[in-house]
């Protein structure tokens, strides 16, 4: 091949920013989709809080009664109730006794 042929090596063309950075500006020009990736992050965020016991350190240590019924108006109706529950079923009398 002669010497004095150029090639056109030198043509210039547009180089791509890459496939991340196009990712990013398309995910950066979605508002619902940078509202989502922030609440992900927070959930991170909190796992590895509380993975290292910054948060929640004693998740497994117990609190309350087992199986404890739910009690909306206070622990008097829970001792009511209970009361109630352990008198047994009314008995029916029989005619002519008091």
């Amino acid at each position: 091949m002669p010497s004095d042929v150029t090639m056109p090596y030198d043509v210039p063309h547009p180089v791509s920013p890459g496939l991340w950075a196009l990712a990013w500006r398309r995910l950066r020009a979605d508002g619902v989709a940078m509202v989502s990736l922030a609440i992900v992050v927070l959930f991170l965020v909190q796992m590895v809080l509380s993975g290292t016991g910054l948060i929640a350190k004693d998740w497994s240590r117990e609190v309350g009664v087992n199986y404890a019924p739910p009690t909306f108006v206070g622990p008097d109706s829970v001792r009511q109730a209970n009361r109630a529950s352990h008198r047994g079923p009314a008995r029916r009398r029989a005619r002519g006794y008091p």
